[in-house]
């Protein structure tokens, strides 16, 4: 590599990298996907999103469960029971 070709390479670097990390950050700020955004407001799936984000935010999640849960299990019914009883407070 000759050091003309390096000190061009080099230039080329810093000339480049204040753009490209300039696009690269605002492209950072600018990424989101919300799905109410494409969601019409008229369906019935949009209506319960909005209800579920009233009663539990936009990231709150609770995942209950217990040593060998199945959809069958004739306790899931008792714990859904329980565990809806105790959020109604």
């Amino acid at each position: 590599m000759t050091r003309r070709f390096a000190t061009g390479c080099i230039l080329f670097l810093l000339i480049a990298a204040p753009p490209i990390l300039y696009g690269a950050y605002r492209a950072g700020l600018t990424q989101e996907n919300r799905i109410e955004e494409w969601l019409p407001k008229r369906f019935d799936e949009t209506k319960r999103l909005y209800w579920f984000a009233e009663r539990f935010g936009s990231d709150e999640l609770l995942m209950i469960s217990y040593e060998g849960c199945t959809l069958d299990d004739p306790r899931l019914p008792e714990l859904a029971t329980f565990s809806h009883r105790s959020t109604a407070r």
